[in-house]
């Protein structure tokens, strides 16, 4: 460990390796090198990159007779609970993270409680659907966004396996407590699976919403990376639910220019789902430039501003959306 965490040290190591041991190796010989990787710069991932690799991550089903699922996830809990989630994903998933590669500031992420929520906030919400109760199943996802006066976005994060009629529950439960206008869903999701019985509820329960529909384009990770306006410029408000807010500070914590290295995504996915509807269009929440993505920050010809919350708008008038 000692060695990757000082750049004069690693490059030490790769005179040796080069220097002296590769070049005494016969032609016909060989070097099998066994370890963990601890960062992106050192000889082990640059072998591993360069060569066939073998990859055991510690996941469910891998070593049953030693690694129980039980113990796998008490353990990942113990990891998350000291702050040392980067140490579990190296050691035991092989999985390299650290403040340098992600992107968002996660220092500037704030928490608060149900209590400290404004009383001004303009809801909307954002499901990301998986319909089956089985633990390996991906979970459906719901962010519910309070947009406050000052343009600031109050995050109430909540995930569940379920049916699609557990999952119609989960919504219609959240809309009675934040009375959002508008939820985005995914197209396919909508129509496949949710629109008949949504409109049987409205009308059974008198609880109205608006739903928009999605398009997905693009990667994952691109969409995701929509939010980093609204993270970094510190506009970003946790409301602590429990297990559901640790898990999505998690997936923040664990996105970097490739990917969510998290277990599960759904919740991040759910969240940037948001800065795609239309709905938020009308809401600027303040002044200041518009600013274009650029490659490295999701889609080129989207616009969005930093200093306001980050979300896609077509002028920065701020409107009551109805």
């Amino acid at each position: 460990d000692e060695l990757v965490m000082n750049r004069v040290r690693v490059d030490r190591l790769n005179r040796w390796f080069y220097g002296a041991l590769l070049p005494s190796l016969a032609p016909d010989g060989e070097i099998y090198a066994v370890g963990t990787p601890l960062s992106r710069n050192d000889l082990f991932m640059k072998l591993c990159e360069q060569h066939p690799t073998v990859e055991i991550p510690l996941e469910p089903g891998v070593w049953p007779d030693r690694f129980s699922d039980e113990w796998i996830e008490k353990r990942r809990a113990e990891y998350r609970d000291a702050g040392m989630i980067s140490e579990w994903l190296r050691e035991y998933e092989l999985k390299l993270t650290s403040p340098e590669t992600g992107i968002f500031d996660t220092s500037r992420i704030r928490t608060a409680g149900r209590g400290d929520i404004p009383s001004d906030c303009w809801w909307v919400c954002a499901l990301d659907g998986a319909f089956s109760e089985k633990e390996s199943a991906d979970y459906s996802a719901f962010a519910v966004v309070g947009i406050d006066a000052n343009g600031s976005w109050w995050v109430v994060p909540k995930q569940m396996r379920g049916t699609t009629d557990a999952v119609l529950d989960g919504l219609f439960s959240l809309h009675s407590m934040y009375g959002f206008d508008t939820v985005g869903i995914e197209k396919g999701s909508f129509r496949l699976a949710l629109k008949p019985e949504m409109d049987r509820r409205m009308l059974d329960y008198q609880q109205w919403m608006n739903v928009e529909e999605l398009s997905v384009a693009g990667s994952k990770i691109s969409r995701i990376k929509a939010l980093v306006p609204v993270v970094n410029s510190g506009r970003l408000t946790i409301v602590d639910t429990g297990d559901d807010a640790e898990a999505l500070m998690e997936q923040l914590e664990l996105c970097d220019s490739e990917a969510c290295r998290a277990v599960n995504d759904d919740l991040v996915d759910a969240l940037s789902s948001v800065c795609r509807m239309e709905a938020i269009r009308f809401m600027s929440g303040g002044s200041g430039s518009v600013v274009p993505f650029d490659d490295a920050y999701g889609d080129e010809e989207s616009a969005v501003t930093a200093e306001t919350g980050g979300w896609p708008f077509e002028d920065k008038t701020r409107r009551d959306y109805d």
